[in-house]
């Protein structure tokens, strides 16, 4: 029984803690009016002599419910002694009796045997005006409560003898167990250890699937100021081959290759100088919550494409990644990625900035793929993923690759469950993503390097190649690669918008008969811009060879098939100049 100081700021309050343990001596040996109840033998222990003021303190009382006459003649009395804590007083039924006298064992209270309780000190003030009580003087009886009867003197001793005989018995057999204890180990001698049990085949499975990340794959635990993380080291080799790209062509690539595909960012750099890099992350939100748990970076040598991968096993380990991530980075001048500029670098630098560290990409020419790829293909291809590039373009096709959107939920099965296994797709994943990243850098600035030469085999990526030569000023060559487009073949949409542009491009070059001619051929048929091909041959007949009965009928052949307020007013106009007499040329 656990007796605390009451601290519901009563004016019994106490300021000091001590324990009161009870225990039953001889339950049920004693009647009181017919019944049989538990006595109580009380043990005090506190921590010193000064337990509270001198006239004496009250204290909260609760009781061990032994029966349920214990429960309800005790629950919620007051227990309290005269400055002497070997007597302690139950105060039952509005009568003051002692049911202890003794001289108990005054002994400090250990740190582990201490009550974990809350005490409420009591200032000066407070003892002042709310004094102890008398001895005399016995709080209100409670509502309802009957008077206990005084235990016998007889009843007392004969429960102490009982509870000294439990001790002694008690002690006997743990001193007869601790002599068996020392009879078997004094003379056995040492025996061989017992083989182990066999692990049924699932348990073994379960356990060997939950193996450490660094003893399923090769890699292994690096240090760092901020803590551990694991790396692993992969070498695709010159002689092997990523779909219809030789490994060995990216050593050769030309330092001023990415120069025209970054606007003139990244004059001249060696292709020993280029970081490919792609991270795994937690979630495709991006902000403070979303975690890049995998990040690798690729680089060319002259052995072949090498690739570094950094892995943080749990959230504790983000620091020493990025600690080493960093570090990986220094030696780089280029950092090529694909959707990077709009994804993988915000999440990184977010990541480092939650660190409290500082980010390497300051110093970094950034080149993200992904604007050059749409440019080329987008007219062709339904979707400019990497994935989709890699099997449209390089021919890859991968083999039991895990999709990109259950990245997140294999790595947060991982951290429950710790199956290392789980993890090896996601670091396969992310391989191939960045050697197909490097083979498609040798294939896409090659194009905006030399278009002419560009080693492309559909009209329609020749077309994506001619608008942004187009965008950039480079008509001829834009022109150049239309025509050759339509050469090549294009599908109706395609073909008519391409021809069209041929015609704009023309005529801005100085070109009218050439520009002339691509309008005429989309006058012919029918088709989205024949319209506007009709207007324009209108414009050239009025306006370059005054010859306003032709310009008249492409007027009214454009209003057959859209009458609109503009091209009525044209018409319009252009019937009056006809009926209008010509001026005599003088002789």
């Amino acid at each position: 029984m656990i007796v605390n100081p009451s601290t519901n700021g009563d004016r019994f309050a106490s300021n000091r803690s001590f324990n009161a343990t009870c225990a039953p001596a001889n339950p049920g040996s004693v009647g009181i009016d017919g019944r049989k109840v538990a006595l109580f033998q009380v043990r005090v222990i506190a921590q010193d002599f000064v337990l509270g003021h001198p006239g004496g303190e009250h204290i909260k009382y609760i009781p061990y419910r032994y029966t349920k006459v214990a429960d309800a003649r005790l629950s919620g009395t007051l227990a309290w002694h005269n400055g002497d804590p070997g007597q302690i007083r139950l105060l039952c039924g509005g009568h003051n009796r002692i049911i202890a006298d003794f001289a108990g064992r005054i002994a400090p209270i250990r740190a582990a045997e201490r009550p974990r309780l809350r005490r409420r000190s009591v200032s000066d003030s407070e003892k002042c005006c709310h004094p102890a009580p008398p001895v005399d003087q016995v709080p209100p009886r409670p509502r309802g409560w009957q008077d206990f009867p005084q235990p016998s003197a007889d009843a007392l001793y004969w429960a102490k003898k009982k509870r000294m005989e439990d001790i002694q018995q008690q002690l006997a057999a743990l001193r007869r167990r601790v002599a068996r204890v020392d009879r078997k180990y004094s003379d056995a001698s040492p025996s061989p250890a017992p083989a182990p049990a066999p692990m049924p085949a699932r348990e073994r499975q379960r356990a060997e699937s939950r193996a450490f990340i660094q003893d399923l794959m090769s890699g292994q635990v690096v240090a760092t100021p901020h803590g551990e993380h694991f790396e692993t080291e992969m070498l695709w080799e010159r002689h092997r081959r990523h779909g219809s790209l030789d490994i060995s062509d990216l050593a050769e690539l030309p330092e001023d290759l990415l120069a025209q595909l970054s606007d003139g960012a990244i004059a001249r750099a060696h292709p020993t100088k280029w970081a490919f890099l792609d991270t795994e992350t937690t979630g495709l939100a991006g902000g403070t919550g979303t975690y890049a748990f995998l990040v690798g970076v690729g680089a060319i040598e002259p052995a072949g494409f090498r690739l570094r991968q950094f892995f943080m096993r749990d959230y504790g380990e983000e620091a020493s990644l990025l600690y080493r991530l960093a570090e990986h980075l220094a030696q780089f001048d280029v950092l090529v990625t694909y959707n990077g500029k709009a994804y993988d670098q915000p999440l990184l630098e977010t990541r480092f900035r939650m660190a409290r560290a500082r980010h390497p990409f300051d110093r970094l020419e950034h080149l993200d793929l992904l604007f050059g790829a749409r440019r080329l293909w987008k007219l062709r291809l339904e979707s400019c993923r990497l994935v989709d590039l890699e099997n449209q373009i390089l021919g890859v096709e991968r083999q039991g690759d895990l999709p990109g959107e259950m990245i997140p939920y294999c790595y947060f099965g991982y951290l429950r469950t710790q199956r290392a296994f789980d993890l090896v797709p996601i670091f396969h994943h992310n391989a191939i993503d960045i050697l197909s990243l490097a083979c498609l850098t040798a294939i896409v600035p090659f194009a905006f390097r030399s278009p002419e030469s560009a080693a492309l085999r559909h009209g329609a990526d020749f077309v994506g190649l001619a608008r942004w030569l187009d965008r950039a000023g480079r008509r001829e060559e834009a022109v150049s690669l239309l025509r050759r487009a339509v050469a090549m073949g294009l599908p109706d949409a395609l073909l008519f918008k391409t021809l069209w542009d041929i015609a704009v491009l023309e005529k801005r070059l100085g070109r009218e008969d050439a520009a002339l001619a691509a309008i005429t051929e989309l006058a012919a048929s029918r088709n989205p811009y024949r319209v506007r091909a009709l207007e324009a041959l209108a414009k050239h007949y009025e306006h370059r060879e005054r010859n306003y009965a032709m310009a008249l009928e492409m007027t009214r052949a454009a209003r057959e098939f859209a009458d609109t307020p503009a091209i009525r007013r044209r018409e319009l106009r252009l019937q009056v100049r006809t009926e209008r007499p010509l001026p005599l040329e003088l002789s």
